[in-house]
């Protein structure tokens, strides 16, 4: 078989499509892309609407989920701690025979240039100077804002964030990709990891609505970095510039 990259364009496109596309579930695909455009649309169509409705979600979690999201986020601490301790952390992601394609230093280069440079960029400042003017445990504790009881609540929920509790969970999400793709090849996609769960599930209905609120939690989440980032780059502008 020629090497699609010394093929003119045309048929290097189509050898790189076939190449790309024979796992491709069209099906995931268009009802993602859908779902994206049509909240997309409704967000430019509505703005003053969606402002209005967007913090609806968040108090809910915050009211009826909380103690839930902390206690899964500590369980999953706990539980990759205890791989990283145990023979079960030693097992190879991938063949038995195979090398680490990148070494740790690109790997970590990696994780914090794409990963999180733009989110800890920004909230590693903005997180601690927000919670100490106000947050529940402040309510809690009976502490003031704005002192250092205050700043000290407001730097446990900073570590919570972005300490090894965020590490924790994207290392978990890391390590069952990984595991189930590379080891025991299988689709790369998020209701792979459920196989123990589900089995033959994954290639249905129920697998592609696993991975349809996996691809829309991502591509919002990215938007929400994104924009974020975004604000802080036009906010330094206006400061400088005017």
């Amino acid at each position: 078989m020629a090497d699609p990259f010394l093929q003119t364009p045309t048929n290097k496109f189509t050898a790189l499509w076939k190449t790309y596309s024979k796992n491709l579930n069209v099906s995931l695909v268009i009802l993602s892309a859908s779902f994206v455009f049509l909240c997309v649309a409704l967000i430019l169509l509505f703005p003053d609407k969606t402002a209005a409705l967007s913090g609806y979600p968040q108090k809910i979690m915050a009211q009826y989920f909380s103690r839930f999201m902390i206690y899964t986020v500590c369980l999953l601490t706990f539980a990759m701690i205890v791989l990283t301790l145990t023979p079960f952390g030693r097992i190879r992601l991938g063949a038995d025979d195979e090398k680490p394609q990148f070494s740790r230093f690109s790997w970590f280069c990696m994780l914090f240039g794409a990963g999180i440079g733009t989110g800890i960029l920004f909230w590693g400042v903005a997180e601690p100077l927000f919670y100490i003017q106000g947050n529940p445990f402040l309510e809690q504790a009976n502490v003031l804002p704005s002192t250092v009881e205050a700043a000290k609540i407001s730097q446990r929920l900073t570590f919570f964030h972005w300490g090894l509790h965020g590490w924790a969970i994207y290392s978990f999400v890391g390590l069952c990709l990984a595991y189930f793709a590379f080891r025991r090849q299988l689709p790369f996609t998020i209701s792979t990891s459920l196989y123990p769960l589900i089995g033959r599930h994954i290639y249905g209905p129920i697998g592609i609505g696993i991975d349809l609120i996996s691809i829309i939690s991502t591509v919002f989440g990215l938007a929400v970095t994104l924009g974020l980032g975004s604000s802080q780059m036009a906010g330094g502008l206006a400061y400088l510039f005017g």
